[in-house]
């Protein structure tokens, strides 16, 4: 009787309990909680828990309707911009605030509404800033100083360095690895040892992988799927698309594997390969010229399960983004262009002219690093 009557007193002094505010919250705009965050404290502790973002972000790429693109394009050679396009137009709706006090710098990894962008010059010395940015709330951290720079003893060049971003669904953590294929001091001509560290987000901290660490150069952009990171992996002496094959890490067990790509049954190597994901699969673009061809792989890690399941003639310069519509958004020398695969309808973006574009791929919204730096 006293609960009943405690919770008939806060409904009426218009009250809810913690659990209705989640519930109301979790339906609302990383914009709007932001502003919500000042309220009372009692509002800020519910949207600063980590379990509400995971809630709020679950829920959001389960309502999401796929509208908008996140874009980066550089605006000169040494400045670059973030922008948010509206998909089936591609006008520009937002600007970011961009990241110039880190110079100019590469995306390699997007997960969740959060980047992981380096600094393109800074690895060419001992220094290189490794950074986890979410535009959507414009707060970001500074990763701590990966154990492979500044490089060791007995490395004198760095042939290759490749990065990925993960999501721990087991610890609920984001992870970043760094890979780094080094050449000896002495110049010998032996296969160096693949060297890979691993950064959980959660702990702030660096840990080395000893143990099958992958001998092919990785390629990207990269592709999460199934908890697991993907590039496509080359062979360093000939990078053949015959010898390629898809280097897998798993970010919860911390452990790589492989997957041998399709035989596309033809002597000529493509022009461009890409790995995408098509629908809820992993998929891999293969371009002769003007002949494209999707393969999809249709059950997870099962190499026979390949399937060639779309092919077009299309002119094009370069792909950038396949929606889970079916809409490829490429351009050519008519500027942007959406093809749809399924229904092989074409539509030219009017007067827009990608070729500045680096990074495009679907915005999401997320309250990940909302304790993060300003921008």
């Amino acid at each position: 009787m006293v609960e009943s009557s405690s919770r008939k007193l806060m409904l009426e002094k218009g009250y809810f309990y913690p659990e209705l505010w989640t519930q109301v919250f979790t339906r609302l705009p990383v914009k709007t909680l932001l502003k919500l965050r000042c309220v009372c404290k009692e509002w800020r502790s519910i949207i600063d828990d980590p379990y509400f973002a995971f809630v709020h972000l679950t829920y959001s790429n389960n309502n999401c309707k796929d509208t908008h693109l996140l874009l980066l394009e550089y605006v000169t050679w040494k400045r670059q911009q973030w922008t948010m396009l509206e998909y089936n137009t591609l006008r520009r709706t937002i600007e970011f605030l961009d990241l110039c006090e880190f110079g100019s710098f590469d995306v390699k990894g997007y997960v969740n509404g959060l980047l992981l962008i380096i600094n393109e010059y800074e690895f060419c010395g001992n220094d290189g800033n490794i950074i986890l940015w979410n535009p959507s709330i414009r707060k970001y951290i500074l990763l701590p100083q990966c154990p492979l720079l500044p490089l060791g003893s007995g490395l004198e060049v760095v042939a290759d360095m490749e990065f990925g971003l993960g999501f721990d669904h087991l610890s609920n953590d984001y992870k970043v690895v760094a890979i780094l294929y080094p050449v000896p001091e002495d110049g010998s001509q032996s296969q160096p040892i693949t060297l890979v560290e691993v950064c959980s987000l959660r702990k702030n901290c660096w840990k080395s992988i000893q143990d099958g660490t992958p001998s092919l150069d990785c390629w990207g952009p990269q592709v999460l799927l199934e908890g697991v990171i993907h590039w496509l992996g080359f062979n360093s002496d000939t990078y053949d698309r015959k010898s390629c094959q898809i280097v897998c890490f798993d970010v919860s067990h911390e452990v790589f594997n492989y997957i041998m790509t399709p035989d596309n049954g033809d002597d000529t190597n493509p022009t461009s390969t890409s790995l995408i994901v098509s629908g809820e699969s992993l998929a891999i673009l293969d371009a002769y010229l003007s002949r494209v061809c999707i393969w999809v792989l249709e059950e997870y890690g099962v190499v026979e399960s390949w399937v060639k399941r779309y092919t077009m003639d299309l002119q094009y310069y370069r792909f950038f983004h396949l929606k889970k519509n079916g809409d490829l958004l490429f351009s050519n020398r008519d500027g942007a262009q959406l093809y749809n695969i399924k229904t092989r309808c074409l539509k030219n973006a009017e007067r827009i002219y990608p070729e500045h574009w680096h990074f495009v791929d679907t915005y999401v919204e997320s309250l990940a690093l909302l304790k993060g730096v300003d921008v």
